[in-house]
This record gives C-alpha cells, structure tokens and sequence, in this order.
C-alpha cells in the first residue's frame, strides 16, 4: 500500500512518513511545495491508496478542494 502525503516537508509531515515506513511497513510519497524534490500532485493521485494532509488547517480545505478537483 501506498500512503501521500500532502505537506510532507513540514514537521508533523515528517513524522508521518516515519511512522508510516517504520510502524505500519508503507510506502510513502510527498508532496510540498517546500520542498522542490518532492513529487507532483498528479503523481500522488496517480499512485497513492490514500491521502493524508499534512497542512494547516487555515489551508486544508482549499487544498483538498483541489485534490478533489484534479483527480475527478
């Protein structure tokens, strides 16, 4: 199973990409505009089983708006 992060460079991000490989033996992938090697939005919606959003909460709902929109 594949987990996306949205938010990924930031610090719960960063735990939640540990936790996942290291509690639950997921592959994980991000994305953050933070961070420029990170994947594209198209590329978790491509490979993921599931999003996590990993932002603050004043920008989550635009973002999975977005989300929303792209992978319809």
């Amino acid at each position: 199973r594949t987990v996306g992060i949205v938010g990924s460079a930031g610090a719960y991000g960063r735990w939640l990409t540990r936790f996942f490989q290291q509690h639950m033996q997921l592959q994980v992938i991000g994305h953050d505009p933070a961070d420029p090697g990170s994947h594209a939005p198209e590329h978790l919606l491509a490979q993921a089983d599931v999003l996590v959003f990993s932002a603050p909460i004043r920008h989550t709902p635009a973002l999975i708006a977005e989300y929303v929109r792209q992978s319809a």
